[in-house]
């Protein structure tokens, strides 16, 4: 029996499968057969002719948004699309079972027609299921899965790391990224110990679950060595949860130098940094660092869980720049109680605090969070672009955008314009798998 591995790409832009790349390794542990396949590239067509074989005796995919705007918690467009996958393969003469994990099945479990619905602790959860597959017995009462008891999350240190090989890291760039290097995704923890009203985090990954410093030294290395990876992506939930870890990695990383550099762009609380830590980070390479500031008005940040300490924010940001550690404002449109005045204030601070980059996007009420939708304001496509053309075709701000991205300033008004293309008409823009 082979496992089969289904990338759904989702966005803007096609992010590394880290999640299916752990899943593999965890199936190549256990000694059972596994392939993967690109749906973005190969459509229903490529997924029936691998099927055709007759070796493929389970099919998982693993889904990620269930929330679409502030009207739509759930985005039916990204169930269309999984749904139309599952379909095929259950049209199929020979059809395997079908698992599916991620976001999308742990906190909308019940939207998604599979055989095996992953709820919690996807890889270990996974490989009982495979394994229960592979050797004919029932996996129905397999704890973590949909409707039986959670499983707990084992420590982190524990879970294998990514297979590489299924999923080539060269075949996957982000424009966001600089041209002309080699970057992948990376994840030294999981979870988040926080209990902001707007992020699901914690219903997902739980608490805060990290790696050791010398077995995420040891993959940096040898995605350099082995990858020729020159950049790494790192998609922790809250890396700077644990101060201490995160010196003691940076001084690893400053001692016995790598050669590669890395960015955090999952978005970093800024009252969690100071000048000590971010000059650590600095020297052990990290280039780029997204803060998660979510919007200008203290009373709203306060009411989410946030800190509103602004003065703080402004410092930090000084002092990531001064460091050469370029930086990149995550902020929320439609916010609880939020007026137009608001998100205009909110655009003055992404310009004032002299910002990289910024990303404005649309609050969503996550199952797992504790918006209700009703709450929130459905900020309308054409404004959000606005503020997108307004920062980023700025003169010195596109010339500033170009030396970080390592593309040429004439490159930013089309990148731009691929990005408003992508907002306001979201079903003709994005790739789909079908």
């Amino acid at each position: 029996m082979t496992v089969l591995l289904l990338h759904l790409p989702a966005g803007f832009e096609e992010d590394y499968p880290l999640a299916l790349a752990t899943m593999a390794a965890q199936i190549k542990s256990q000694q059972i057969p596994v392939d993967a396949l690109n749906m973005g590239r190969v459509g229903l067509d490529g997924l029936v002719k691998r099927l055709d074989q007759g070796d493929v005796g389970l099919v998982a995919m693993y889904l990620w948004s269930p929330a679409g705007n502030a009207r739509f918690v759930v985005d039916q467009e990204a169930i269309d699309r999984a749904n139309a996958v599952i379909a095929k393969v259950r049209a199929h003469h020979r059809p395997p079972f079908i698992a599916v994990a991620g976001p999308f099945a742990t906190l909308t479990p019940d939207n998604v027609d599979a055989d095996a619905v992953i709820v919690s602790d996807p890889i270990a959860t996974f490989g009982e299921v495979a394994e229960c597959i592979a050797t004919g017995r029932d996996f129905s009462k397999i704890p973590g899965l949909r409707a039986q008891p959670k499983r707990a999350d084992q420590p982190v240190r524990n879970c294998p790391l990514p297979d590489r090989d299924l999923f080539p890291v060269a075949q996957y760039h982000r424009d966001h990224l600089p041209k002309g290097r080699c970057y992948t995704s990376v994840v030294t923890s999981y979870g988040c110990s926080f209990q902001c009203t707007y992020c699901p985090a914690p219903s997902l990954f739980g608490q805060f679950n990290a790696r050791p410093v010398e077995q995420i030294v040891d993959e940096w290395r040898r995605l350099y060595t082995l990858y020729r990876v020159d950049g790494l992506l790192v998609e922790d939930d809250l890396f700077t949860a644990d101060r201490n870890r995160v010196m003691e990695l940076c001084r690893s990383l400053t001692q016995k130098p790598i050669g590669i550099t890395w960015e955090l762009l999952n978005g970093v609380r800024p009252e969690q940094l100071d000048h000590k830590l971010l000059t650590a980070m600095s020297q052990a390479g990290c280039t780029r660092l997204a803060l998660s500031l979510e919007c200008a008005n203290p009373e709203i940040l306060e009411k989410m869980g946030r800190s509103s300490d602004l003065a703080h924010v402004h410092s930090m940001t000084l002092a990531a720049r001064k460091l050469g550690i370029s930086t990149t404002g995550y902020f929320m449109l439609g916010l609880p109680g939020e007026t137009r005045e608001d998100r205009k204030k909110t655009y003055e601070m992404a310009t004032t605090l002299k910002l990289d980059m910024a990303h404005f996007t649309q609050a969503s009420a996550w199952p797992g969070c504790s918006w209700k939708k009703e709450e929130l304001v459905d900020v309308s496509a054409s404004e959000r672009a606005g503020y997108y053309a307004r920062f980023y075709l700025h003169p010195g701000r596109a010339k500033r955008v170009a030396e970080v991205l390592g593309v040429g300033v004439t490159q930013i008004p089309e990148m731009v314009g691929r990005l408003k293309r992508w907002m306001t008409r979201p079903i003709e823009a994005r790739r789909t798998a079908i």
